[in-house]
C-alpha cells in the first residue's frame, strides 16, 4: 500500500501500450473504471485521473489477456508540468511513504532525463535497483514532441505492474497453430461462453484453417468440432485429434449443409464460431442457411467483425447490417468487443441463439415463398425434424405429417425444402 504521510489531491493511472492498442486500453478503463476521466495521451502512453489508482494497477495484473499487450501500469500522485520539478515531486514522494527503506527509480522512455535526476537527488535517497521495498515511477508524457506533463507515483515493489520475459514469451506461444488462437480465448472469457466452447460441447468452426479456434474448443474438452474450410487444418491438429473429435469439412460453408447435417445427427451444435475472412454480414448470409438449422437453443455464436477499410473510431457504426442479419437469423443479445487480441481494423461480436430450427424454418418458408401471412406458431418447438437434417427426435414429441414442398422459383442453392407440421 501507499503510505503519505500528507493526502494527494491528485491521482492518476498510466498504462504504457504501443499506440495501436490505445484505443483498447481506453476502452478497457472505460468499461472498468467508468468515473476514470484521460487527462493525458502520448504515443506510447494513457494517463486517466482517478480516486484509487492502484485498482487500475491490480485489475490489470489480474487480467491475463490485457497483460500480453499492456507493457506497465503505474499508479501516479503527482503531477508537474516542468522537467526541473521532478525531482522535488520525487523527493516528496519518497519523504511521504513511511515504509520505504530503498527504492528502485524508473524513467520511461526518457534516459536523459533518469540520468538528470540521479544527478539532482540528494545522496540520503536509498535507491537500490535490486533488493528494493517500493517502486518510485515518472512517466513523461508528450504529444507531438512536446512533454504535456510529469506523472509521479510510488508503490510498494510488490504492487509494481510491468510486463515480464513469461508474459512477453506467451505472444509467441509455440503450442498454438495460430495467434487466433487468443482472439477466441478472450472472447470466451468476454461473452462467458467457455462452457459452450468445452467441456463436452459440440462446436462448428466456420473458417477454421489453419486451426486455431478449433484447437482452443478441443484443448478445452469439446466432444466434437466440425471444422469447415476448403483450406488445410495444421498437421499437428490433424495428428491429436483427427479421426475423433475433429471432424475437417473441407469445403466452403455454404457447399456443406449435407456434410454439417450428418455430423449434426449426432445431436445439435453448441456453438458457431467463425473467422472466416470475409465481410461479416456476408459471412452470415453464407452460414445461416447451413448452420442455423443445426444450432441448439441457447448456442452460442462468435463472429469476428473484419472491417478492413473502417476507422477506429467509426467502425462501430459500420454493424447495423450485421445486428439486422442477427435478429433475422433469431439471435439475440448480441455484444461487440474490441478485443486485445484483434488486429487494428476488428471487433468480435458475441451473441445467443433465441430460436431453434422451428423458427428458423418459418423464416425460410415465408422468404421463399412469400407467405408474409404465415401465422406464427405454424411451426411449434414440439416439431419433429429429420434425424438425418436435425439430429434426434425430442423427447415426448407427437407423430406430425412430414410435407415434402417444391420450390419452383429455385431462388436459393437447394431445390427443396421438407417441412413438419401439425
Amino acid at each position: 500500500c501507499v503510505e503519505l504521510q500528507q493526502a494527494s489531491t491528485a491521482h492518476f493511472a498510466s498504462l504504457q501500450v504501443s499506440h495501436g492498442h490505445k484505443f483498447r486500453a481506453q476502452e478497457w478503463m472505460a468499461r472498468r473504471f467508468p468515473e476514470a476521466t484521460q487527462c493525458g495521451s502520448g504515443k506510447d502512453v494513457v494517463v486517466f485521473a482517478l480516486d484509487d489508482p492502484e485498482r487500475v494497477v491490480a485489475a490489470m495484473r489480474r487480467d491475463g489477456h490485457a497483460r500480453r499487450f499492456v507493457h506497465a501500469a503505474t499508479a501516479c500522485h503527482l503531477r508537474v508540468a516542468r522537467a526541473d520539478a521532478v525531482a522535488g515531486a520525487v523527493v516528496a514522494l519518497y519523504d511521504g511513504c513511511a515504509s520505504l527503506a530503498a527504492a528502485k527509480l524508473v524513467v520511461h522512455f526518457d534516459r536523459a532525463l533518469k540520468g538528470s535526476l540521479l544527478a539532482a537527488l540528494p545522496e540520503r535517497l536509498a535507491l537500490a535497483p535490486r533488493g528494493h521495498s517500493h517502486c518510485l515511477t515518472v512517466e513523461p508524457v508528450s504529444s507531438g514532441g512536446d512533454v504535456e506533463g510529469y506523472y509521479v507515483g510510488v508503490c510498494a515493489a510488490r504492487d509494481e505492474f510491468a510486463t515480464d520475459d513469461a508474459v512477453i514469451a506467451s505472444k509467441r506461444d509455440g503450442h498454438a497453430v495460430s495467434r487466433a488462437y487468443f482472439k477466441l480465448r478472450e472472447a470466451a472469457d468476454v461473452f462467458g461462453f467457455g462452457a459452450r466452447l468445452g467441456d463436452g460441447a459440440r462446436v462448428v468452426d466456420v473458417g477454421a484453417a489453419p486451426g486455431g479456434w478449433s484447437q482452443l474448443c478441443l484443448e478445452r474438452g469439446a466432444a466434437l468440432v466440425a471444422a469447415v474450410d476448403p483450406g488445410a487444418l495444421d498437421a499437428s491438429l490433424l495428428e491429436t485429434y483427427g479421426g475423433g473429435a475433429l471432424v475437417h469439412v473441407r469445403a466452403r460453408v455454404q457447399e456443406s449443409t449435407a456434410a454439417l447435417a450428418a455430423v449434426a445427427a449426432g445431436g445439435r451444435f453448441d456453438a458457431c464460431v467463425c473467422d472466416a475472412n470475409a465481410h461479416p454480414a456476408a459471412a452470415l448470409r453464407l452460414l445461416a442457411p447451413a448452420v442455423c438449422p443445426l444450432l441448439r437453443r441457447g448456442a452460442a455464436l462468435v463472429l469476428t467483425l473484419k472491417q478492413p477499410t473502417a476507422t477506429n473510431k467509426h467502425a462501430d457504426g459500420e454493424f447495423a447490417e450485421v445486428l439486422a442479419a442477427l435478429a433475422e437469423h433469431g439471435f439475440a443479445g448480441p455484444r461487440i468487443a474490441w478485443l486485445w487480441a484483434n488486429g487494428r481494423h476488428e471487433r468480435t461480436l458475441g451473441a445467443t441463439s433465441g430460436s431453434d430450427a422451428t423458427a428458423y424454418l418459418t423464416r425460410y418458408l415465408r422468404l421463399t415463398f412469400g407467405q408474409n401471412d404465415l401465422p406464427d406458431g405454424l411451426l411449434s418447438d414440439s416439431t419433429t425434424y429429420p434425424a438425418a437434417y436435425l439430429g434426434p427426435r425430442p423427447r415426448g414429441a407427437r407423430t406430425l405429417s412430414l410435407i415434402h414442398i417444391s420450390e419452383p422459383t429455385r431462388r436459393y442453392a437447394i431445390s427443396y425444402a421438407v417441412f413438419c407440421l401439425k
